[in-house]
C-alpha cells in the first residue's frame, strides 16, 4: 500500500495540489520522519519533532482556509483549530517506535472533534472528500489508541495520493 502511494505521489505533478501544497509538503516530510521513527528510536524525534509536525499539520489548515473565500462557516472551523493550537501540549504526543507512549484519550478525542467540525463546516472541501476525511479520522479507533496516528498517517497518505493521482488523470 505504501509503495503504491509513493508511486502515485511521484506521478502526480505539484500543480495538482494547488493551495494545499504547503500542507502536503509538511505532511510528506512528517511521514518520512514518522517512518524513520518506527525503525530508529531517536529521543529528539519522538519527543519534539513528531509533535511539532502534528502541530504544524493542524496550524497550516488556518493558512489554507484563509487562502479560500472566507465566510462564517469557515471562520467557525478556524476557531476550533485556534483553540486546539492554543492548548496544544507537545508532551501529550510523545512517540516511541511510531506509537504513542502514553496516549491521552481526551486529547485524541478532542483532536478528532475539532477536525470533524472543521471538515464539516468548511465550504471549499467537496462533500465526497469530507466523507472520506472523516472516515479516516475515526476508523483508527478500531485499533489500540497508541496506534491511532500510525493508522491515520498511512491511510491519509494512501487515500490522498490515490485521489490526487486519479483526479490528475481524470479518472474520477
Amino acid at each position: 500500500m505504501f509503495l503504491i502511494s509513493i508511486y502515485f505521489i511521484i506521478q502526480t505533478p505539484l500543480q495538482q495540489y494547488k493551495k494545499w501544497l504547503p500542507k502536503c509538503i509538511i505532511f510528506f516530510i512528517g511521514v518520512i520522519i514518522y517512518i524513520f521513527s518506527i525503525f530508529v528510536n531517536n529521543n529528539y524525534i519522538n519527543k519534539y519533532i513528531l509533535p511539532l509536525f502534528l502541530f504544524l499539520n493542524i496550524a497550516i489548515l488556518i493558512y489554507i482556509t484563509f487562502s479560500y473565500k472566507i465566510n462564517l462557516l469557515n471562520i467557525l472551523g478556524i476557531i476550533g483549530l485556534i483553540f486546539f493550537i492554543i492548548f496544544f501540549n507537545y508532551k501529550e504526543f510523545e512517540f516511541k517506535n511510531g506509537l504513542l507512549v502514553k496516549p491521552n484519550k481526551i486529547w485524541i478525542y478532542f483532536f478528532m472533534l475539532i477536525l470533524t467540525i472543521y471538515y464539516s463546516l468548511t465550504t471549499y472541501i467537496p462533500v465526497f472528500d469530507k466523507i472520506y476525511l472523516i472516515i479516516i479520522l475515526y476508523y483508527p479507533l478500531l485499533f489500540p489508541l497508541n496506534e491511532y496516528f500510525k493508522h491515520r498517517i498511512f491511510s491519509l497518505i494512501f487515500i490522498f495520493s490515490t485521489m490526487d493521482y486519479l483526479k490528475f488523470n481524470n479518472i474520477v
